[in-house]
């Protein structure tokens, strides 16, 4: 499991393969990963470049614009990670679908057998919750943007958690840094908090940076337009207000990190820094990532 994945074991197409090596999600992942062991560094970057493989099928790929087959494909995608992570159920039969989109599921399997091998079945389904989440809130066609109507700020941002799948990246940190996580643990008032300041600031800050090339492309769902048009702002005033957001987000962490106990001996303040130190490193990385992609164009 300790071998980097490269992209034309499970990508084809040159023009997206090359798109993916430009992307270079494995920095990012070494960014979170800067004090774990080089196979769980290689893992956590296979699990990061499926999601540029997985997402882009239904936002600019195959399933874009055949509903019936996303649905197809994203049911099945549920079902596999269930066996996957717990081995509930059956292994789906994939082979229904073209070989590009049996490649972006099977692009997986290493990941799924090194978190069983390294996690509790606990930790896997808290995993898991976060998965199923972010699966099935993709669609080809983003029913809040389908009608004429601009959603609501507070609808946008309900969705954007889910779509956003930061979750699931912070669910990676207990099996990146060695330990096992509870219901608790999670459910802790601070943490919990702590999570979502994490989560907006991750898909706040990534609307801010992407803005200008989703404009290019003619795609609405980003926070700027949403804001336009729901406060009557212009384009500068509405990237203003979100860079304002990020700053009372960045308070709220601090606060709660502050605040955050999850217990009192050694492996509870290992536990509780870890997180601490990833959420940051999660969402100033992503910064950092997205410009030095910038630069190096």
């Amino acid at each position: 499991m300790g071998h980097i994945l490269t992209c034309s074991s499970y990508v084809d197409d040159d023009l997206t393969r090359r798109k993916f090596e430009q992307a270079d999600c494995t920095l990012f992942s070494a960014i979170l990963c800067s004090d774990t062991s080089y196979e769980k560094l290689c893992t956590v970057a296979k699990y990061m470049f499926w999601y540029f493989i997985w997402d882009d099928l239904f936002d600019c790929g195959a399933l874009k614009d055949d509903r019936q087959a996303a649905t197809r494909y994203r049911d099945a995608s549920l079902e596999y990670f269930k066996y996957n992570l717990l081995l509930e159920g059956e292994y789906p039969d994939i082979s229904q679908f073209p070989v590009e989109q049996q490649k972006a599921l099977r692009c997986w399997d290493e990941v799924g057998a090194h978190i069983r091998q390294d996690c509790d079945r606990e930790t896997c389904q808290i995993l898991l919750e976060q998965m199923l989440g972010y699966v099935s809130s993709v669609s080809n066609v983003d029913s809040l943007f389908s009608s004429s109507a601009m959603p609501s700020v507070e609808s946008y941002w309900q969705r954007r958690e889910r779509t956003a799948a930061v979750y699931c990246v912070i669910c990676t940190f207990p099996f990146a840094y060695g330990f096992n996580i509870t219901r608790a643990h999670v459910e802790k008032e601070h943490m919990s908090r702590m999570w979502k300041h994490t989560s907006y600031l991750a898909h706040i800050s990534n609307d801010i940076h992407s803005f200008q090339k989703e404009y290019n492309d003619g795609q609405l769902e980003n926070l700027i337009p949403v804001l336009m048009a729901n406060i009557g702002l212009d384009v500068n005033q509405a990237m203003q207000l979100s860079y304002h957001i990020c700053r009372l987000e960045v308070e709220g962490f601090c606060a709660n990190a502050d605040r955050l106990c999850v217990g009192e001996d050694a492996q509870g303040r290992r536990i509780r820094e870890v997180f601490i130190n990833c959420c940051t490193d999660m969402f100033m990385g992503l910064i950092h990532w997205r410009y030095y992609r910038t630069l190096a164009k």
